[in-house]
């Protein structure tokens, strides 16, 4: 059976460069690669695509992104979940209930992952804000 093993030289780190612990840091990555990406299809979908049979309106999921994220002093974008439990969560709500009207396959295929990926941002931060102040999404059953 062949063994490999780290040379002794090689110190390994539990935490990054940084000093955040590499659990954390991939905490944080689960969390705003999505949101970023949920930014970006947002701001794509709510442009005009003539071409769809049917058009989803994203605004409100867009003004409520708008509203409560915002770029924090280490230039990462930080959701501002107390400010949104507060004041956006009955939108949020509101904006779920409001793409479940529709029918997906109604949709053409740009504005069928629109759909999906805006679902499941809204349905993320939704959950969170049911059990705010929570540590990690991961905590939640």
């Amino acid at each position: 059976m062949l063994k490999i093993s780290r040379p002794s030289s090689l110190p390994i780190s539990k935490n990054t460069a940084a000093g955040m612990p590499w659990s954390e840091l991939w905490a944080w990555i689960c969390f705003l690669v999505p949101l970023a990406f949920v930014l970006a299809v947002t701001t794509w979908a709510t442009t005009n695509h003539a071409a769809a049979a049917e058009s989803v309106n994203h605004s409100a999921l867009d003004r409520l992104l708008k509203t409560y994220v915002k770029q924090g002093a280490d230039g990462l974008n930080r959701v501002d979940y107390s400010g949104f439990r507060k004041h956006g969560h009955a939108a949020l709500k509101a904006y779920i209930v409001s793409l479940q009207s529709l029918d997906p396959n109604s949709l053409d295929r740009r504005e069928q992952f629109a759909f999906y990926v805006n679902l499941y941002n809204a349905k993320t931060i939704d959950i969170v804000l049911d059990h705010y102040p929570v540590k990690s999404i991961k905590d939640l059953t």
